[in-house]
């Protein structure tokens, strides 16, 4: 075996300078074949450095057998060794797609096979992969089908069944030890433990009639997600809000550049994809949907290449820092902002509750949701608001430029179709869309707050998910405001060319009171008016939380510790004390994928005071769960001594280490956050395992 490794290693090298993993592998690998490093007889480096201040090093090998190393000893060329100009200095370019290509490859290939290789036939199998072809089918079990088909016995089956069990294990051990050991990220192998989903098959419909044919789906799929094209807009509403002072636009620097480009991945190179048209929509469907039969069950993603999405970021990151700083982002703004999370969310929802109940007052939500927002976005009005934000001639010239007179090109498995007219919306995927959704958003609040204000209304967004707030001493009183706050928002979205999904409308009443009123609301749009009014719900799921009337939160706790419970038991598939996944992997895989879950929105129930032991006993058990995977220990072992042989601290330390942690964070806050104008005081007090929130 010889080649041009590429790697460096005092083990061929004459001088001290470490030794890479690389190497190490390398090594190892050659000795499980039985091969060793032949050193050659004028050893010295195979690679001369151009730079005369930097060493040459040593990057072609030969390995043989260790009988052969005396009697084949290597001998390196000297002409070549010594030369004043390395081999290859060089460097020839051949442009991409021409003739010269072609005939490169041609001669390439045909050399390859001009060269005789007698140990190919006996080191390698033929094979003929089909859609049903087996990744860890092995000769032994071709071996044992062929026996058991000429026979038909039963111990010849029996025989055939083990020997793809034994090939299964083998297999998937491998490749678990592959995924861990080598590439080191335990975690992909969470795609093993999940449910296997059957794959859709109900016909796409347009209207109600199914699409036959590709052109009928292209004409689905673009009317779905362009619906919006020529959609009215009236840019006079925001003659309400004041003009913002014009804001420069300064240059990129380099750490702005450097900051974008260390956060992308290390697995794609960035360059062009060869992607000819100005942007490809990759339909993606949508998850947990009852029924894939509608083109709203999936959502589109745009594909650019990566330099775009550098700089896309870049914009991003600069708009969101002149947003913030500039108080262009309503408060209540709680989605596509940095800083604000839907824990947050839902801890300011929490708070304006429990404070409510302190003065007597009883709250009720009424959630909403905008249809196709992304794809809905209006760009001349989305220019309007720019300018109105005081945004820099510059960026809404950029704009202009980036968003009118785009075009798409759908593309639906293998099939493509023809390139379409996208005047309208912003595609997800892209670094761009939060940040322009939230400044699409901002005046909507502002000017809702401006003519809700008789009403005293609470309006709370995050991205295309809105709730609004009505607090009173009644339920009666909080249906009549919500009523008219929800006709005040409707029509502003219909200034903004956005359409509210009447259907989607949720209606929720908290209160602590042990009586059982309820009322619905009849919300004057179809089809919640009339004999068919908004029922509300007896537990609401909103951004992931479970409320329930009183905020015990029995039920938000319950579903995830289910679900982290059943995510544990599932994991057990990728290894036990025996094989698969050693201890260090599984507590590494149980700390990294099952803990977030288990304490997903810990904060809106832990706190001083509040009645969590049955919570904390469901966790309890649950980790209990995953301690007993991760030693392997016996089911009767003290959960004491389990999570501390398997390096978990307890579940009270950790939802205390955790809250603690939330503190610290709201100091780093900026200024408008709303957390930290409801913390007041409590922000400069020492940090304590909850987070204080006064009434």
């Amino acid at each position: 075996m010889a080649g041009d490794f590429n790697c460096v290693s005092t083990t061929w090298d004459d001088y001290e300078h470490g030794e890479s993993s690389t190497a190490i592998s390398l090594r190892d690998s050659a000795s499980q074949i039985g091969l060793e490093w032949a050193r050659p007889s004028n050893h010295g480096p195979t690679r001369i450095s151009p730079n005369p201040n930097q060493r040459s090093n040593v990057l072609d090998l030969v390995f043989l057998a260790p009988s052969e190393i005396l009697i084949s000893m290597p001998r390196l060329e000297h002409d070549l060794q010594g030369s004043p100009e390395p081999p290859g200095s060089g460097r020839q370019t051949i442009k991409p797609g021409s003739e010269a290509e072609k005939s490169f490859i041609s001669d390439i290939l045909r050399d390859l096979a001009a060269i005789p290789t007698p140990g190919l036939p006996i080191h390698s199998t033929e094979s003929k992969p089909t859609k049903r072809s087996k990744s860890w089918w092995t000769d032994e079990c071709s071996e044992t089908f062929g026996v058991y088909q000429l026979s038909h016995s039963l111990a010849d089956y029996n025989k055939f069944k083990k020997a793809c069990k034994d090939a299964k294990r083998d297999f998937f051990d491998e490749r678990i030890a592959e995924i861990t050991t080598s590439r080191k990220r335990p975690w992909d192998l969470m795609e093993w433990v999940k449910q296997r989903k059957l794959p859709p098959c109900e016909a796409i419909c347009n209207g109600d009639q199914p699409c036959h044919d590709m052109d009928d789906l292209w004409d689905a799929l673009h009317g779905t997600y362009n619906s919006a094209s020529g959609r009215e807009y009236d840019a006079s509403v925001l003659d309400k809000l004041p003009d913002e002072p014009v804001r420069e636009w300064a240059d990129f620097s380099e750490h702005e550049l450097l900051s974008a480009l260390k956060g992308c991945s290390n697995s794609s190179a960035p360059g062009p994809d060869h992607i000819t048209w100005e942007s490809l929509s990759v339909i993606v469907p949508k998850p947990n949907k009852p029924s894939y039969s509608v083109p709203k069950a999936f959502r589109p993603i745009v594909l650019l290449i990566t330099f775009g999405k550098l700089i896309k970021k870049m914009i991003a990151n600069r708009i969101q820092f002149d947003a913030v700083k500039h108080d262009i982002f309503h408060p209540n703004q709680l989605g596509g902002i940095r800083q604000r999370s839907t824990e947050d969310a839902g801890l300011i929802l929490t708070h304006l509750v429990r404070a409510g109940w302190v003065k007597g007052l009883q709250t009720s939500a009424l959630a909403f949701d905008i249809a196709q927002f992304f794809p809905s976005i209006n760009h001349e009005m989305f220019m309007a608001v720019l300018r109105k934000q005081g945004f820099s001639p510059i960026l809404v010239e950029f704009f202009a430029s980036y968003l009118v007179g785009r075009s798409t090109v759908y593309c639906w498995n293998t099939f493509q179709s023809d390139s379409r007219s996208a005047d309208v919306g912003v595609r997800q995927g892209s670094a761009l869309s939060p940040v322009i959704s939230g400044l699409f958003i901002a005046p909507v609040m502002k000017l809702f707050y401006i003519k809700a204000a008789p009403l005293n209304m609470t309006l709370l967004s995050f991205v295309d998910d809105g709730t609004i707030l009505a607090q009173s001493k009644q339920l009666d009183d909080n249906n009549v405001g919500l009523r008219k706050a929800y006709k005040i928002i409707y029509l502003l979205f219909v200034a903004f060319a956005l359409v509210l999904e009447h259907d989607k409308t949720e209606l929720f009443h908290f209160s602590h009171r042990r009586d059982a009123y309820n009322p619905s609301l009849d919300l004057g749009y179809a089809p919640h008016t009339g004999a068919t009014p908004v029922k509300p719900k007896t537990y609401w799921r909103y951004l992931g939380f479970y409320f329930d009337r009183g905020l015990t939160f029995h039920e938000h706790v319950r579903y995830y510790a289910t679900k982290a419970f059943t995510t544990v038991q599932a994991m057990r598939m990728l290894g036990n004390s025996t094989r698969g996944l050693s201890p260090k992997q599984r507590r590494l895989l149980y700390r990294s994928c099952v803990v977030p879950i288990a304490t997903y929105s810990y904060r809106l129930w832990y706190f001083d005071g509040a009645r969590n032991k049955g919570a904390m006993n469901q966790l309890k058990q649950m980790q209990r769960k995953a301690a007993l995977w991760i030693t392997g220990a016996f089911h009767t072992s003290p959960t004491g001594g389990l999570e501390a042989l398997a390096g978990l601290i307890p579940v009270h330390l950790m939802l205390k280490k955790l809250a603690t942690r939330a503190v610290y964070r709201v100091a780093t806050l900026s200024d408008t956050h709303p957390l930290r104008s409801m913390m007041g005081e409590g922000l400069s007090s020492e940090p304590h395992h909850m987070l204080v929130l006064p009434p």
